[in-house]
C-alpha cells in the first residue's frame, strides 16, 4: 500500500525496501515519541507522517502520500479482519458474551470499525491513545474496567475477564498481572513449548473451537442445575 500510493505522487520506492524503512523506522518513531507522539509534543497525524516519510525517504511527494495514507487507513480500504475474526465473535456475541478491545493505536479504531461494519460487536473500545498509556501498562486494563462500567453500569471483574492478543508480553502476561484471565493466538509461531503459556491457540479457529466446547459445557451444566 505504501509503495502504491507513494507512486501516486512519484515517490518511486521498491516494495521490499519500503517494508524494511517502515518497519526501522516504526522502531525509532515508538522510542522517541511513544503511544503516537501523545506526550512528546506531536500529534498522532505529524507521527504518521513522519513514519511514512522515513518509509518512502525524503522526497517531495512524501507528504502527499503521508495524508493519503492516513486517510486510507482510518477506512475499511486499508484493513480486513484476520481469518476466523468474524466467525469467532458471531460466535461469542450470540451467545450474550460482551466484548471489548484495548488495542495499542491512535484514535481512528473507532471509527475503521464503523467502516467494517464491525462496531456492533464491541461493547467498548479502549486505544493506548485515549487511555494515556500502552499495553502492558496495568493501567490500560483498569481504565477499560472504568470504561466498561460508565458504558453498561456494571462491574467489570477481571477475574471473569479473558484478555485475547498475539503478543505474550503486551496481550498474555499483561493481562495476567493485572488478575485477567488471558489467551495467547500463537499464529507467528513465536512461543515455544517451554513457554508458561497455557491458553495458547494456533489460530482464531482454534480458539472458537476452545470456545464452543466451553459453552455447551456450561450450558448443559446450567440444565442439570
Amino acid at each position: 500500500m505504501y509503495s502504491r500510493v507513494g507512486r501516486l505522487h512519484g515517490v518511486q520506492s521498491e516494495p521490499t525496501a519500503v517494508y524494511q524503512n517502515f518497519k526501522k523506522g516504526w522502531c525509532l518513531m515508538n522510542q522517541e515519541h511513544p503511544n503516537y507522539g501523545l506526550k512528546t509534543g506531536i500529534t498522532w497525524t505529524e507521527w504518521w507522517r513522519k513514519l511514512v516519510k522515513k518509509s518512502l525517504g525524503d522526497h517531495p511527494g512524501s507528504l502527499k502520500a503521508a495524508d493519503e495514507l492516513i486517510k486510507i487507513f482510518g477506512t475499511a480500504e486499508g484493513w480486513r479482519p484476520i481469518d476466523g475474526a468474524l466467525p469467532l465473535l458471531d460466535e461469542l456475541k450470540g451467545s450474550n458474551i460482551d466484548l471489548g478491545i484495548i488495542s495499542n493505536f491512535d484514535p481512528r479504531l473507532q471509527p475503521i470499525l464503523i467502516s467494517l461494519g464491525m462496531d456492533g460487536y464491541f461493547t467498548f473500545v479502549t486505544t493506548s491513545y485515549d487511555a494515556g498509556v500502552l499495553k502492558p501498562d496495568p493501567a490500560i486494563f483498569k481504565y477499560s474496567e472504568n470504561l466498561y462500567k460508565k458504558l453498561t453500569g456494571k462491574d467489570l471483574d477481571g477475574r471473569n475477564a479473558l484478555h485475547i492478543g498475539d503478543s505474550y508480553e503486551l496481550d498474555y502476561s499483561s493481562a495476567l498481572s493485572v488478575g485477567w484471565n488471558a489467551a495467547l493466538v500463537n499464529s507467528s509461531g513465536l512461543v515455544t513449548q517451554n513457554t508458561d503459556c497455557g491458553q495458547v491457540f494456533r489460530d482464531l479457529y482454534e480458539l472458537r473451537t476452545y470456545f464452543k466446547n466451553v459453552l455447551k459445557t456450561t450450558q448443559l451444566s446450567n440444565l442439570k442445575e
